[in-house]
């Protein structure tokens, strides 16, 4: 059951394209995030937000920050995060000021809390998604740019132990250290990149 971290702006209908995705089964509240300066068309956003809410009986909160606060507005989503009762979170950052959105995703990056993002394009003809420990820095050495380029032709452990020449122990370790890096994913002897496995061999890449 995921809490649902959501900035409002001047629209709703991301905040409720995001909560329908997943609708109460997977949401159990809802955290709606806003500038303190707020003009009548964003309180206008909030209650049809609210009014949605209510018909789901998913309970929501409101924050106001003062977004030129930097420090203060980082700390008081950090805080109330923190005291949340929640294991997992998604954040839509679809929608509202710029800067009110960089402010909950450092947050969740100061926190180190494994988060799903999602921006939602503005015509709404998609979406993407990806995690907040996809963006946490890996140091990355040419053997792991060489394991990340043969899970992506879709080896197993095995075959990239052979391929690489090392012993099958040695290649589960250091694919084990890569996974937990969150470069990969393993099911058994199954490998697959996950996205910032993805991104991390896109830029190696002449």
């Amino acid at each position: 059951m995921a809490l649902l971290v959501t900035v409002v702006g001047f629209d709703e209908k991301f905040a409720v394209r995001s909560f329908l995705r997943r609708g109460r089964t997977q949401v159990t509240e809802v955290l709606a995030v806003r500038p303190s300066r707020a003009d009548p068309r964003s309180d206008r956003a909030l209650n049809a937000l609210k009014s949605l809410l209510e018909e789901a009986s998913v309970p929501i909160s409101v924050m106001e920050l003062d977004q030129l606060d930097f420090v203060s507005s980082v700390a008081k989503v950090a805080k109330w995060v923190r005291r949340s009762s929640h294991s997992e979170f998604v954040v839509n950052l679809s929608s509202g000021m710029r800067i009110v959105g960089l402010e909950v995703l450092a947050a969740f990056l100061l926190l180190n809390l494994d988060a799903e993002v999602e921006v939602e394009a503005e015509d709404f003809s998609g979406f993407t998604t990806w995690r907040t420990t996809d963006l946490l820095p890996t140091d990355m050495d040419p053997k792991t740019l060489e394991l990340l380029r043969l899970v992506r032709q879709g080896l197993s452990v095995t075959e990239v132990a052979n391929r690489t020449r090392l012993s099958v122990t040695t290649a589960w370790r250091r694919l084990k250290r890569m996974e937990e890096a969150r470069l990969l994913w393993r099911e058994g002897d199954k490998l697959s990149l996950t996205l910032k496995g993805e991104v991390y061999l896109a830029i190696s890449e002449k």
